[in-house]
């Protein structure tokens, strides 16, 4: 069994993954890491497994944001990824990887550079050329309820109106979003270049 490197491991989608596991070692890191060391991570710790966790949210309109701000959303919510990605899946015929995208990616988000970029990622994901037995997968959550970048939203009203309205009567949790996670690298391989909405109904 193959072990597994994590970034955006203080998240709480990471920690809810990390429950789930039984013998693998687990890894956090950063992209960048991977991206420089996708070599060491394959050969010397024997890592397979990928999960993308990292995300970054500005609470204002994209115009608003400054060009420091706008690098950083690009940075995290894409460009470090593909590049890891890149790297990992040149050297490595058994990767398989699990990115975590957003809803937010189809419908927009008030953090358009956030939008923008998750759509970016999961277009890459879509029409990534893999080998065989390489898997690349992503996930797009809806709101999560148990997630800092929800908890730390001012905008409580709007929040508890839209949970509210939810065909469900309430949103997404992170250890929802693990299971996910855990079929997808664990159990289906066949589920391959594509993005798994979780919504739950609200179309």
């Amino acid at each position: 069994m193959s072990n597994i490197a994590i970034t955006g491991i203080k998240s709480n989608i990471a920690h809810s993954f990390i429950k789930l596991l039984s013998n693998e070692m687990v890894i956090g890191t950063r992209a960048e890491h991977l991206k420089e060391h996708a070599d060491v991570y394959t050969h010397e710790l024997d890592v397979n497994k990928f999960v993308f966790c990292q995300g970054y949210l500005i609470p204002k309109r994209a115009v608003n944001q400054t060009d420091i701000e706008k690098d950083k959303s690009y940075r995290s919510n894409y460009s470090s990824i593909v590049e890891a990605c890149d790297a990992i899946l040149d050297i490595n015929p058994d990767a398989r990887i699990c990115i975590i995208g957003s809803e937010s990616g189809y419908r927009g988000s008030f953090d358009d550079s956030y939008a923008d970029n998750k759509k970016l990622i999961h277009e890459y994901i879509e029409g990534k050329d893999l080998l065989p037995d390489q898997q690349l997968v992503g996930i797009a959550p809806s709101i999560i309820e148990d997630t800092e970048m929800t908890q730390s939203r001012t905008d409580v009203d709007n929040l508890n109106a839209r949970r509210q309205s939810h065909p469900m009567e309430r949103f997404l949790t992170s250890n929802e979003v693990a299971q996910m996670i855990y079929t997808l690298l664990y159990e289906q391989p066949y589920i391959n270049r594509t993005i798994i909405r979780m919504h739950g109904g609200d179309l």
